[in-house]
């Protein structure tokens, strides 16, 4: 869906980090100029699909740029969200929590695409949870949900995350 933040933006940066990985555990395989070369097309690729500039926009009627605006804006929320996400997993090392929770939580909610509207909305609250400055008892919540994630698979709390 163009508008959505979840497969537009969230799942973006999950592809991205998924391509990194493969780069990284091919490193032995090829040469550092090689891989710093598609290490730099990956990310400008990545950058490409949201990042907001003027030049992007020439030849576009007004109403067009509005629009191709505010779909990078979502996308580029979708993105930080899932980056702020999975940085918080990754200094979160308590209740099982490993380097692939983020992967496996964002595959587990792409696999649930009757959850769509449920997706937007938490990507929306994980961005405003995260953009802004979250009290220890917040974080402590955030925590108990991904804990109860990790030890069950329940996407409930989530779901219901504000």
């Amino acid at each position: 869906m163009p508008n959505d933040y979840f497969a537009e933006g969230w799942m973006d940066y999950v592809a991205h980090q998924v391509f990194q990985k493969i780069l990284n555990d091919q490193s032995k395989y090829v040469s550092s100029l090689f891989r710093t070369e598609h290490e730099q097309i990956a990310q400008f690729l990545h950058d490409d699909r949201y990042l907001i500039s003027e030049d992007r926009f020439s030849g576009l009627a007004p109403n067009e740029v509005g629009i191709e605006k505010s779909r990078r804006a979502r996308i580029e929320l979708g993105v930080k969200a899932a980056a702020w996400f999975d940085q918080f997993l990754r200094n979160f090392t308590r209740f099982g929590i490993n380097q692939n929770t983020f992967m496996q939580f964002s595959f587990d909610l792409n696999a649930r695409a009757e959850l769509r509207e449920e997706r937007q909305t938490l990507v929306c609250e994980l961005y405003r949870f995260f953009s802004g400055r979250p009290d220890g008892h917040a974080i402590a919540q955030l925590a108990e949900t991904v804990r109860r994630y990790v030890e069950n698979g329940e996407l409930d709390g989530f779901l219901n995350f504000r």
